[in-house]
């Protein structure tokens, strides 16, 4: 931690608060997945899962093989869960 923090230049207070900011999301998303999974579906919701976390992956790295790998992520991901949504119908 203390080589996170003199390589950033953060306080113990924004160390601290930059620590606890995961914990915080996963209770915020935690609260409203039921209502999420409700609205969108579980085929929707994997979707929107896959092409957020490309997206993500693209801003962290920005290079033309993390885009094309991350599109054959999504639909490496869409393609292995067309068996599971057509068996449920």
């Amino acid at each position: 931690m203390e080589e996170i923090r003199q390589s950033t230049g953060l306080g113990y207070p924004a160390l601290a608060g930059l620590t606890t900011l995961p914990f915080l999301c996963m209770g915020a998303v935690a609260l409203v997945s039921q209502r999420l999974h409700a609205w969108l579906g579980e085929q929707r919701g994997i979707a929107l899962a896959t092409i957020a976390v490309a997206c993500a992956l693209c801003q962290l790295d920005g290079a033309g093989t993390t885009l094309l790998g991350t599109a054959l992520l999504a639909g490496r991901r869409l393609h292995a869960q067309r068996p599971v949504t057509l068996a449920q119908r």
